[in-house]
């Protein structure tokens, strides 16, 4: 009888965790693109819906993909210091709001 050892499911497991972790780091990058680029222009808010489904990528989960996001940004170095408002409304409408006066 032939079937999965534990080692290739571990193995399976971690490529399938580095896989959802690059397609969060993709909307991640965007998403902060996204805020820089409004900073320029003066503006203090993002509305942002997350894809429920990703055609191009099959590892892709948008509830781990809003945790990662809300995650590293009250994480990240500049970001954290201007964020005032961060909110989930319905299941991936990310709102984000920032003081244009605390720029670093």
């Amino acid at each position: 009888m032939s079937g999965l050892n534990f080692d290739e499911i571990l193995k399976q497991q971690r490529k399938t965790e580095k896989k959802k972790k690059e397609a969060c780091k993709k909307v991640y990058t965007f998403i902060c693109n996204e805020i820089i680029d409004r900073i320029k222009k003066g503006i203090d808010v993002l509305h942002y819906n997350i894809l429920l489904i990703n055609m191009y990528d099959t590892e892709y989960d948008p509830l781990y993909t809003v945790d990662y996001i809300v995650t590293n940004l009250c994480n990240h170095e500049q970001f954290k210091k201007m964020i005032v408002d961060i909110q989930v409304k319905e299941p991936c409408i990310l709102y984000i709001k920032w003081d244009n006066s605390k720029l670093i």
